[in-house]
């Protein structure tokens, strides 16, 4: 037979096992039970916060542009669902106003280099808006620096960012026909002839 206790095996007339001092015998050997598990110190769970504000910190931009009660959705790179309202007359006005000033600078130091008078001057200046709107208009910000001041973005009907040859397109329907600016306070959009003929809208954001 077998102590219980620490599984010696022993002769069948003895009554205390001499090893442990146990008196708990069997015929069989002793049964191994598998080792408990140690519940003293638990494992800890991982740290998954699972809030609302984690959940939704990166949330998807919208696919598009969608027009409800003189609002217009579009999707930005640095803003998701951005929600923009059609800019009004004097946003822009300004906004061409600031630009016309910054452009002067530059404009007059060429025309002095190149003792350019009259009609000179104006072509020096056509061209040097034309570059700067282009450039300025198709960039990651989208607008001017006047337009910038201002809280204007320029976009194409799709609520897209426009290419450089789109933003070119703009700015020379944009010298042909900018005294027709009145047309934008009968159309829907607020747009220019220049607009509806480049297929682009200028928004507002105040932030």
């Amino acid at each position: 037979m077998y102590c219980q206790s620490c599984d010696e095996q022993l002769p069948k007339t003895v009554k205390v096992c001499p090893s442990c001092g146990s008196r708990d015998f069997s015929s069989n050997t002793k049964v191994k039970m598998p080792p408990k598990q140690n519940m003293g110190n638990p494992q800890p769970l991982p740290n998954v916060n699972t809030s609302a504000s984690v959940v939704n910190s990166h949330p998807q931009p919208s696919t598009g542009q969608t027009i409800d009660n003189g609002k217009y959705k579009s999707r930005l790179p640095i803003r998701s669902a951005a929600s923009m309202s059609y800019a009004g007359f004097w946003r822009r006005f300004f906004a061409y106003i600031i630009d016309c000033l910054i452009l002067l600078i530059p404009a007059t130091f060429i025309s002095l280099i190149l003792g350019l008078e009259g009609e000179g001057i104006d072509i020096v200046v056509a061209i040097l808006f034309v570059i700067y709107s282009t450039l300025l208009n198709s960039s990651a910000r989208q607008a001017t620096y006047g337009k910038r001041l201002m809280g204007l973005w320029v976009f194409d009907m799709k609520g897209q960012r426009l290419t450089t040859m789109h933003a070119l397109g703009r700015i020379v329907a944009k010298l042909f026909f900018i005294l027709l600016f009145f047309v934008m306070f009968f159309t829907q959009r607020k747009q220019t002839v220049h607009d509806l003929i480049a297929g682009t809208v200028v928004l507002y954001s105040p932030e």
